[in-house]
């Protein structure tokens, strides 16, 4: 989804279409694993507890644990600023509350919020 948010906030003749690729390949590979956490979080008690801990408590965006805090929160603001980074980061966090177990989770929105970054 990001990557879709970026191609279409660039202009660069060559970065476009590689974007667009990239963004193809990724939506495939969220297809993916968006099913295969499905089935497994409907199948296992354990596996929604540890996976709803493990978002609470550890998840953070692309990059968070690894650059300086600046450069995280320029990049969040970059993709998802304005109405319809809003709409974005909504989406996100309604399809990951949709799997078994992580109902009411808003950990994108949260992460946009604890940077400062109005959601």
């Amino acid at each position: 989804m990001t990557r879709e948010a970026l191609s279409a906030l660039e202009s660069h003749p060559v970065l476009v279409p590689l974007l667009k690729r990239i963004a193809q390949q990724e939506t495939k590979h969220v297809a993916f694993y968006a099913s295969q956490a499905r089935d497994r979080l409907a199948a296992s008690k354990k596996a929604r507890v540890v996976a709803r801990l493990a978002l609470e408590r550890a998840w953070g965006p692309v990059g968070s644990g690894v650059m300086p805090e600046t450069e995280v929160a320029h990049v969040m603001t970059h993709l998802f600023a304005g109405s319809e980074g809003r709409k974005l980061i909504r989406d996100i966090d309604a399809r990951i509350a949709k799997l078994p177990g992580l109902d009411g989770l808003h950990i994108v929105e949260d992460a946009m919020g604890s940077r400062g970054i109005a959601s």
